[in-house]
């Protein structure tokens, strides 16, 4: 009995369909309590990976509850790990700590073996855990780094890619809250790599997941949904981490401008959350019950937290729906500028500014020389060709010493001849250029656009924005877009 016991621990998350099969038959003997705690425990994983919460809940109960009746202090503070962990999933973060708490000072009485550094290993890890979800970032990474000192003692391989897998992720979770991407990346992809050699490939759908998320941070919007697809790709993945993976692959097209699959996966998503959030509702009233028969007095507060939750999730999801929408109008509407544009540009003589200026010179009242004028007219043309603009240390003092001329003169001829100050004539040149540039060449329409603010001589990515925005009536990256999709 003992060995079918252990088997189903270790299938109990690559194949949660048998280990229901045979625990099922197994409870209908004569079980002693500790095993059928066990027993219990491995039905509350399996209904985890199969994402039926309520069942998953309900056993990890049932399971605890052997657990006392057998008088096994590891058997306890072994199933109170795995009632926590349901704990933290109904994000019952006050009740989770509780049942650790209680698991860490059992520990402290059990002879010291490698099965008990497997609890203290599994109860930091928890724990490192539960303060990420509290936003104590400091706390869990320092639990979690003394975990994986801890870890190198263990000599079960199999439960140390387990423990090693689940703290890697824990800290690659950390950091990328914190906003430090590149250490996020790192301890992912040594959970990925700890995950890949456990026989159970525990965690492996949280690491894509994580380095999915990092790739968001960082841009690297196609990277992202490739490591979606691989999540996808596993097997008897939970119903909720596909609502979430839909989820993020929705909001990650959105991003790339992508209406089609954006709305498809949002669908998705919105598909499998409804059944997830019903499951979960139907499981945390389980979990309330519980409570409030240990303690009664916290349970008018949990309710309030419940229905607090529901509220939060409606806005939440209100909000999404709305924010969506308004993005999509706003493409729409700047793409109907693009076109706009566009058209007028078409429909222009190919002049440059200082031609047509020239051609008109004798605009306005002739207060300096003619000769003079046409000489700085003449000047400001080969300025032009040269893209003497993109110099970003370009003032009018400058370029008046350039074409050996005052700042008087050159700023009264800009004025008459353009119909604009000194600024905005090197503006528009500039912005003219970038616009020539993403139409002309494809390079250009994959940049970011740091790179074409600088290239155009700007000082600042938001001048040029304002700038280009100012002219086309388009942002600087849904140009781009619109150019691309063109061409």
């Amino acid at each position: 009995m003992d060995s079918l016991v252990e088997v189903l621990d270790r299938i109990k998350f690559a194949e949660p369909d048998k280990v229901l099969k045979i625990s099922g038959e197994l409870l209908n003997k004569n079980v002693s309590d500790k095993n059928r705690a066990y027993i219990y425990r491995s039905m509350g994983y399996a209904f985890m990976v199969k994402g039926n919460v309520k069942q998953q809940q309900m056993c990890f109960e049932k399971a605890y509850d052997f657990a006392i009746k057998s008088g096994d202090t590891f058997c306890r503070t072994k199933i109170s790990c795995s009632l926590a962990e349901a704990y933290v999933w109904l994000n019952l973060y006050t009740e989770a700590e509780d049942y650790l708490m209680k698991a860490l000072k059992d520990s402290e009485g059990l002879k010291d073996s490698g099965e008990n550094l497997e609890l203290k290993t599994t109860i930091n890890a928890l724990l490192g855990n539960i303060y990420y979800f509290k936003d104590n970032n400091d706390e869990s990474i320092k639990i979690f780094h003394k975990n994986l000192l801890l870890s190198k003692k263990i000599t079960n391989q199999s439960f140390y890619y387990k423990v090693v897998s689940y703290t890697y992720l824990g800290l690659g979770n950390n950091y990328l809250k914190i906003n430090e991407p590149d250490s996020a990346n790192y301890y992912y992809t040594k959970g990925l790599s700890q995950s890949l050699k456990s026989p159970e490939k525990i965690n492996l759908y949280y690491q894509y997941l994580g380095l999915a998320d990092v790739c968001i941070v960082q841009k690297e919007y196609g990277k992202a949904i490739d490591y979606y697809q691989k999540c996808l790709l596993l097997k008897n993945i939970p119903e909720y981490v596909k609502a979430n993976v839909f989820k993020k692959m929705s909001e990650t097209y959105v991003q790339m401008n992508d209406t089609g699959n954006a709305r498809k996966f949002a669908d998705s998503s919105q598909l499998y959350a409804i059944k997830t959030e019903r499951d979960k509702g139907k499981a945390l009233e389980l979990a309330v019950n519980k409570i409030r028969k240990d303690k009664t007095a916290i349970i008018a507060g949990k309710d309030r937290d419940l229905t607090i939750l529901y509220k939060i999730l409606a806005v939440i999801l209100l909000m999404f729906v709305l924010s969506t929408t308004f993005y999509f109008l706003d493409v729409r509407k700047q793409k109907k500028k693009y076109l706009k544009f566009v058209g007028e540009q078409k429909t222009k003589e190919p002049v440059s500014g200082t031609e047509a200026a020239a051609n008109h010179f004798s605009v306005g009242k002739p207060a300096i020389n003619s000769e003079i004028e046409r000489e700085i007219l003449q000047n400001l043309k080969k300025f032009e060709n040269n893209e003497g603009f993109r110099n970003k240390e370009l003032s009018l003092s400058v370029l008046a010493s350039d074409l050996n001329t005052n700042t008087n003169y050159l700023s009264r001829i800009i004025n008459q001849h353009y119909g604009k100050n000194f600024n905005n004539y090197i503006s528009d040149l500039r912005i003219g250029y970038i616009i020539k540039k993403i139409n002309e060449n494809s390079d250009y329409q994959k940049y970011k656009i740091s790179f074409l603010a600088e290239d155009a001589g700007f000082v600042s990515h938001s001048a040029f924005s304002t700038k280009f925005k100012e002219i086309t009536g388009v942002s600087p990256s849904n140009f781009m877009n619109f150019s691309a999709r063109k061409s």
